[in-house]
């Protein structure tokens, strides 16, 4: 007990105190010299980026014109946008060219940062209209005097800590955008780092100090600490094949003895480690390219069909993975291409088991549809092949519809998927009326009834799996069917992308940051000028 003492209040006390002592004086010291230097430095360069982009690109007064040429995809649109992200690259300065809607709504027109870094759609950014309660209160305040703001303090969100500077872009004297600058306060990072070398250092002068102390108490209490420091820094620098030797049993030879072991551990630990994620990359790797593979499988060119100019149709399948058991699928049945079939369907489970069985369903399904059959005929058949060999018990819902786009004759059949929605010329939206019938592979020889009805000109048909209606947010609640109608109604007279879109758009706003949990496929049907 006397020796644990006198290694606790005499030796460690006096080293840890003294190391503390003098870092904490250097870390101090540190702060408050670069500290002010380097907001100021942040401060300068954002001053010099907003400068150069407004007089680089004068286009940046005529909001009107970066909205029209980004939605048209245009070149010019572009080359800003990529040079927004350059600057991002570059800086890690995240850049929005804002215009006021309203004085309570906000749109971006050019945007840089993390969130789209991998993907950007200017349709995506264009539609994104920010209501009051995300605007920054300065920006109304640009508005207001016309001149730069700066935030006096960081923000801080999903995306780290940050300081803004907005600054207005004119027009005719008045405030046509506002350009926003969002720099990433990594200086705080810098100045950790100098801390932590300052601590080092004062440990090392610590060291010095102990030594002479340690002598005067003992030689025999030094040097082994020593070697174990020694032996620590060695196995710290990665010579993990270091050992310790042991001599004696008081606390430093334990101590010795705990080190190798952690040593081991830590060997085991990364071999395994790599292991892990050499496999965790290859499944990775398999995944990309079966999703790959997935949405190649899907149409994703909407043309207008030759002799039927009016007809349009437009699908989109989102995976809650990365591959997904939802599919949607249309093909003509006729080489004049006046009949053509449509197909939607939502696949039990997610992941690999559900994209396999989905491509078995896709397939089977177009091959007896091609062979001119009814679709209630398509659907037996199809029914009794999945039942066959079904060990793992999978089934999928399923809703396939015929349109003879020269007499409007509009067939179809239902294996347990969700109503579809239909509008009537000018009427407003409403469930299709059916009979669900039994899910694909749930059980041999089920029949299912074939409905036939006639399309007039402005009629219109969304098509959806239950990744729509079933959506929940973050408090438990789901879009339902009720909401689905409402919205589809109104954006009735967009053409079928742009409703989708709004769609889409509405059930985002809906689930907001909540996690997707189904894969989301629609698919929406206009017939008639």
């Amino acid at each position: 007990m006397k020796r644990i003492n006198s290694l606790r209040t005499r030796f460690f006390l006096f080293f840890v105190g003294l190391g503390l002592a003098v870092s904490l004086i250097v870390g101090l010291s540190i702060f408050f010299q670069y500290g002010p230097y380097l907001r100021s430095t942040y401060m300068d360069t954002m001053d010099k980026v907003s400068r150069f982009l407004i007089t680089q690109y004068p286009v940046l007064a005529d909001p009107d014109y970066l909205e029209r040429e980004g939605r048209a995809d245009s070149e010019a649109y572009w080359s800003i946008q990529h040079a927004f992200q350059n600057l991002y690259d570059t800086f890690n300065m995240t850049i929005f060219l804002n215009r006021r809607v309203n004085d309570r709504q906000l749109q971006s027109l050019v945007a840089a940062g993390p969130r789209y870094a991998e993907k950007f759609d200017p349709e995506d950014l264009f539609s994104g209209i920010f209501e009051e309660s995300y605007i920054d209160p300065l920006i109304p305040l640009v508005y207001e005097t016309k001149s730069v703001q700066v935030a006096k303090k960081p923000y801080t969100n999903e995306y780290g800590a940050a300081v803004s500077e907005f600054r207005p872009i004119m027009k005719d004297g008045e405030v046509v955008t506002v350009l926003e600058l969002d720099y990433d306060i990594s200086f705080v990072k810098q100045l950790q780092w100098r801390v932590t070398a300052a601590l080092l250092i004062s440990l090392g002068l610590a060291v010095i100090l102990a030594g002479v102390f340690a002598l005067v108490l003992s030689g025999s209490l030094t040097r082994p600490i020593a070697e174990l420091a020694d032996h620590a820094r060695q196995i710290g620098d990665g010579d993990l094949d270091r050992r310790i030797t042991v001599k004696g049993k008081d606390e430093i030879a334990e101590l010795g003895n705990i080190l190798n072991k952690m040593t081991a551990n830590i060997t085991e630990h990364i071999r395994n480690l790599k292991e892990v994620t050499a496999e965790k990359e290859r499944i990775n790797g398999e995944l990309a390219v079966a999703s790959g593979i997935q949405n190649d499988m899907l149409p994703r060119i909407f043309p207008h069909f030759s002799g039927h100019e009016y007809f349009q149709v437009y699908a989109k399948m989102t995976a809650a993975k990365q591959v997904g058991g939802d599919f949607y699928d249309f093909f003509f049945l006729d080489d004049e291409k006046t009949k053509i079939t449509f197909v939607i369907a939502d696949v039990s489970g997610k992941g690999v088991p559900a994209a396999l069985f989905m491509v078995i369903v896709k397939t089977l399904i177009k091959n007896q549809a091609l062979t001119g059959r009814g679709l209630d005929e398509v659907f037996y058949t199809v029914n009794n092949q999945l039942c066959e060999s079904n060990d793992e018990n999978m089934f999928a819902t399923v809703f396939a519809c015929t349109l003879d786009l020269n007499t409007g004759r509009f067939s179809f059949a239902n294996a347990g998927h969700n109503r579809p929605l239909i509008a009537r010329s000018e009427g407003p939206y409403e469930f299709l009326e059916l009979k669900k019938g039994l899910p694909l592979a749930v059980a041999e020889d089920a029949r299912y009834r074939l409905v036939e009805i006639e399309l007039k000109a402005g009629d219109k048909l969304y098509l959806y799996t239950d990744g729509v209606n079933e959506a929940e947010n973050a408090e438990g609640a789901q879009f339902g069917n009720q909401r689905l109608l409402e919205t589809a109604n109104a954006c009735r007279n967009l053409p079928p992308e742009n409703f989708d879109a709004a769609l889409r758009s509405a059930l985002a706003s809906f689930t907001k940051d909540f996690e997707q949990s189904d894969d989301i496929t629609t698919m929406a049907i206009s017939y008639g000028p």
